[in-house]
């Protein structure tokens, strides 16, 4: 998959930020469904299926990607995290 951003891309606040995340590998899927014993390991038997974080999270106007990024799979999923309580407007009546 591949994911581009916009030149305008940023966030109002540096304490709100984007993070891009993929699915777990398909074998690594299929062995935890399966109850294999490696995909336990460690006592936790979400960590193979859970989505993994893609590059750092995205804030601010820098740092942004500037060209396409390419993803493995065929899906993605962004999980956006906005403080907006921070900001005040004036309301005009």
């Amino acid at each position: 998959m591949s994911v581009e951003f916009d030149a305008r891309c940023g966030t109002v606040q540096l304490d709100d930020s984007l993070q891009l995340y993929i699915p777990p590998s398909a074998s690594a899927a299929a062995a935890a469904a399966a109850g294999d014993a490696g995909a336990e390991a460690g006592g936790d038997e979400t960590a193979s299926t859970a989505w993994c974080p893609v590059l750092s999270r995205f804030s601010g106007a820098e740092g942004w990607p500037t060209s396409a990024v390419i993803l493995p799979g065929d899906c993605t999923s962004t999980s956006q995290l906005c403080l907006s309580g921070h900001l005040h407007f004036n309301v005009i009546s």
